[in-house]
C-alpha cells in the first residue's frame, strides 16, 4: 500500500509516459484503496495550477519546462519525455498543410499546455532561425512569471533568437521589456494592432504555426487590466492570474506551413536584427 501523497503518486506514475486520467485513477487506487475519485481529480487539478502536468485531450502528461528545472531527480521523466515521445504525440508528424487543434476551459490552462507544445518545437527547431512571437499583451510574463521565464531562458541559451511583437504601449508592456536583452531577446512594442482580433495569438517556429484565439471576454478584461494597472506588486498579480483562471474558451490552433510562415517572418521580422550563424 503506497504511503506517498496523492499528488506525488501522480508525478511518479507519469515520470514513465503520459496516462489517461481515468488510468491514473485505477492505479492510485489500487496502490491507495481507500482513495476517492474526488481526492484524484482535486490532486490532478493542483498540480495543473502548479504547472507541473499538462493535459492535452484525454492524456495527462508531466509538463517538460517542470521536467528541465527538475532534471537531477526527474532523471527518468526526462528521459521519457524525449522529442521522440513529442513524435508519438502528433506534433512533430505533422505534413505541410497539416494542422491539428485544441480548446481549453480557460487561458492559464490553455498556456500550460500551449508552452509544453511550444518547447517541443522549440527543440525541433533550426538554431539559426529566431522564434516569432506576436502578442497583443505579453500578460504570461505577469501571470506565470517563473514557468515564462524558465522556457525564454532555455531558448536563448540553446542559441536561438526569441523576437516578440507586442500591440499594446500600456505600462505593464513597458515594464515587460526588462524581460529581454536587446539582443538574442528582442522586444517591439507595435504601438498598434497587426492583426483585426485583439484576442489573436500566434508564434512562429520554423515552419510551424501556433495561433491562439483567446475567449473574447478574457481578453478584453486582460485589456482592461493593463489599461487600469500600472504598479506591479502582490494585489496586480493576483488580478491578471485571477483573470487568467476565469472560465473562457481558449482555442489553440498548431499548424505546419512553411509558404504561410516566411510571409509572417517577413511581417514580423522588421523591426529586429537578426544574428548571423552558422546553420545547424
Amino acid at each position: 500500500m503506497s504511503t506517498l501523497p496523492i499528488s506525488d503518486s501522480i508525478i511518479q506514475l507519469l515520470q514513465n509516459g503520459p496516462l489517461t486520467a481515468r488510468d491514473l485513477l485505477e492505479l492510485i487506487c489500487k496502490s491507495r484503496p481507500n482513495t476517492t475519485k474526488q481526492a484524484v481529480y482535486l490532486a490532478i487539478r493542483h498540480l495543473k495550477k502548479e504547472e507541473k502536468i499538462a493535459t492535452h485531450g484525454k492524456l495527462v502528461s508531466l509538463s517538460r519546462l517542470w521536467i528541465k528545472k527538475q532534471t537531477d531527480f526527474f532523471a527518468v521523466a526526462t528521459k521519457q519525455y524525449s522529442v521522440s515521445e513529442a513524435t508519438s504525440n502528433g506534433v512533430l508528424n505533422l505534413e505541410e498543410g497539416d494542422r491539428v487543434s485544441y480548446s481549453f476551459k480557460n487561458p492559464a490552462v490553455a498556456d500550460v499546455f500551449w508552452a509544453h507544445a511550444f518547447d517541443i518545437l522549440a527543440d525541433a527547431s533550426p538554431r539559426s532561425e529566431p522564434i516569432y512571437l506576436w502578442n497583443p499583451h505579453e500578460w504570461f510574463f505577469l501571470a506565470h512569471h517563473k514557468s515564462e521565464r524558465a522556457l525564454f531562458d532555455r531558448i536563448i541559451s540553446s542559441g536561438k533568437q526569441i523576437f516578440m511583437t507586442c500591440g499594446y504601449n500600456d505600462p505593464f508592456d513597458r515594464l515587460t521589456s526588462k524581460e529581454f536583452d536587446g539582443t538574442q531577446s528582442q522586444y517591439y512594442l507595435a504601438d498598434h494592432l497587426l492583426f483585426p482580433k485583439p484576442n489573436y495569438y500566434l508564434n512562429i517556429l520554423g515552419d510551424y504555426i501556433f495561433e491562439a484565439w483567446l475567449d473574447e471576454t478574457s481578453a478584453k478584461k486582460i485589456d482592461a487590466f493593463y489599461k487600469t494597472y500600472s504598479v506591479w506588486n502582490a494585489e496586480s498579480e493576483k488580478i491578471i492570474q485571477g483573470i487568467a483562471a476565469e472560465h473562457g474558451k481558449t482555442k489553440l490552433v498548431i499548424s505546419k506551413n512553411a509558404r504561410k510562415a516566411k510571409k509572417l517572418k517577413a511581417m514580423l521580422g522588421k523591426p529586429f536584427v537578426k544574428k548571423q550563424t552558422h546553420k545547424m
